[in-house]
């Protein structure tokens, strides 16, 4: 709750979405719940939209890899390296 009052300039602005987060605990267990921003705040977004994306998408049932690497490039002969750029 903290990351997502500061989120914003006017904190204000974050009351409904802190509400909407624990209101969250009513349709999901709250141990998701917890599990869901835990990993969210692995993350850079912290909003109630993220967290209910991870819970729909059972998310924060699955072990999280901080190093899993995203994309890696291709072994292909067509690609050039660094040194046909110097």
């Amino acid at each position: 709750m903290q990351m997502v009052l500061q989120a914003k300039t006017f904190k204000e602005q974050t009351y409904n979405m802190c509400l909407g987060i624990l209101r969250l605990a009513k349709a999901y267990s709250s141990a998701r719940v917890d599990a869901a921003c835990s990993r969210a705040l692995r993350g850079t977004v912290y909003n109630y939209r993220n967290i209910l994306n991870i819970l729909n998408n059972n998310l924060d049932t699955l072990e999280y890899n901080d190093q899993a690497v995203l994309f890696t490039m291709p072994k292909h002969t067509n690609l050039r390296g660094p040194k046909a750029y110097q």
